[in-house]
């Protein structure tokens, strides 16, 4: 929770299809980045580490030098990969926007109420 009152909460999802197979995943969701466990914090660290998937034979890189990217190699023809990172950002801003709306409501009342200059 910010010091406003307002949650924050983060997920991301990682995918790897080869030919229509799930091949490889990872997923994460934090529903309040203000209350982030030590769990939480690991697996977005693991999330960040990045990710080498390898299609076919001869491939040349480490599987551990991908950095903090995901790298598809693939060595062979024909392949239909498709790789998918979704981000899920929420934020709780219900109260303060139904606040706004109040005080419009309220402001377009009295501009319009009889006597205003």
């Amino acid at each position: 929770m910010m010091p406003s009152g307002m949650v924050l909460s983060f997920g991301i999802e990682r995918l790897v299809y080869v030919n229509g197979q799930l091949v490889a995943s990872a997923n994460l969701q934090i529903p309040d980045l203000g209350r982030m466990t030590a769990d939480q914090a690991s697996a977005l660290a693991a999330i960040n580490e990045g990710r080498v998937v390898q299609i076919g034979e001869g491939n040349r890189i480490d599987p551990g030098a991908g950095g903090n990217a995901l790298v598809i190699q693939n060595t062979l023809d024909g392949q239909t990969i498709t790789a998918l990172t979704t981000l899920n950002v929420g934020v709780d801003t219900l109260g303060m926007l139904q606040e706004m709306n109040t005080y419009g409501a309220l402001h377009n009342a009295l501009i319009a109420a009889p006597g205003s200059p």
